[in-house]
């Protein structure tokens, strides 16, 4: 936390975001303006007509559907595919306009020397002035789309199927206030793969090992930490209690909510149970998974209330492929980051997220 206090590092994930996100045309992130970073002082580009996610939630259907869609695929890519989390994703961090006015605004940006792309040498003052529509001749980016005004909404007449007449297409969701990012050690995000194949291999109990086998060994390393006198005897973690149960009660809830069927749309209720089986049998959670856990729950919650149907396996699933490649491989690829880009294509492996395959 004690790092959001220097802005300088929010500057700096917003740039990883924009580098991992450059592909994809209906994510955005506000670019910081270089000239303008301090530890104290943050500048970014301004969001013409942007509007909280949340007054989308009573417009047509399609438009409802496409926004759930974008927010978790670009959620999902920051943790299989970049390993780099937004960690304050409520709805008040989200938000949505029209591609059209995020294009202009990093094209006339640039244009006055204010873009991150651009040249520190061509900046002046006068030029920020003018950029934020201060100078008198108008010009900045927020003479585009008044306060008040409707033209960012594709409200679409109401919450009937039709009415958006394409119009949906044209929306871009802008993620703000990257303070709070989440980035897992390689140990960590790999753990991550391990415990999601296991699942959808159908195997709570061994997904339960898997997080157990990680929490033991963060207990072991405080542990020595203590002994050496590096870490004081009040941070030491404990060791996991009561093991075997824990991983029956991991399996209980998999096939809980295999049951039920209902697993593509309340992942986020089966993390909260895990939560709670780790707190009942002295399981101490990796803080990384946890707050990655969190941020999915955040973002399936916000895409919940746009479209309750919303399925999160046919998002996530050829993410998880792609991701798992890398992780196992090392390889990257060369496609947008979406799992249907032109790079190598990771192979499906039996029992993994592929679709349906989960939900049958």
């Amino acid at each position: 936390m004690v790092e959001q206090l220097d802005l300088r590092n929010e500057a700096a994930h917003l740039r990883r975001f924009i580098k991992n996100f450059e592909n994809e045309q209906d994510v955005e992130f506000p670019y910081p303006i270089d000239q303008f970073v301090h530890e104290k002082v943050l500048v970014e580009s301004f969001l013409v007509d942007a509007r909280p996610i949340l007054e989308y939630t009573h417009c047509d259907q399609r438009t409802k559907r496409r926004l759930a869609d974008i927010g978790l695929r670009a959620v999902m890519k920051m943790l299989l595919l970049d390993n780099l989390v937004h960690g304050d994703l409520h709805p008040g961090n989200v938000m949505v306009t029209k591609k059209k006015y995020t294009d202009a605004a990093k094209a006339h940006a640039q244009a006055a020397g204010l873009s991150s792309s651009s040249s520190s040498s061509s900046f002046s003052v006068s030029s920020l002035v003018n950029w934020l529509g201060l100078g008198g001749s108008g010009g900045g980016s927020s003479s585009s789309g008044g306060e008040g005004s409707d033209e960012g909404r594709s409200d679409g007449g109401g919450d009937g199927d039709g009415g958006g007449d394409g119009a949906e297409d044209e929306l871009a969701l802008v993620f703000l206030d990257a303070g709070l990012v989440i980035e897992m050690d390689e140990a960590g995000h790999k753990n991550l793969f391990q415990v999601l194949s296991a699942f959808t291999q159908k195997d709570g109990y061994r997904a339960g090992q898997l997080v157990v086998e990680g929490a033991v060994a963060r207990a072991a390393s405080s542990q020595a930490a203590v002994a050496s006198g590096i870490m004081s005897k009040r941070d030491e973690i404990a060791t996991p209690v009561d093991i075997e149960n824990f991983c029956k009660g991991v399996d209980t809830v998999f096939r809980r909510a295999k049951a039920s069927e209902r697993l593509t749309v309340e992942l986020g209720a089966y993390i909260q149970q895990l939560f709670g089986l780790a707190c009942d049998h002295s399981v101490r959670l990796d803080p990384q998974f946890a707050s990655v856990a969190v941020a999915m729950r955040v973002m399936e919650g916000i895409a919940n209330r746009l479209n309750p149907d919303v399925d999160l396996i046919s998002v996530a699933g050829p993410l998880f492929l792609k991701g798992k490649w890398q992780v196992t491989t090392g390889g990257t690829g060369t496609g947008t980051g979406t799992g249907t880009g032109t790079g190598a294509t990771a192979p499906a492996e039996e029992g993994d997220i592929s679709g349906d395959a989960l939900k049958k």
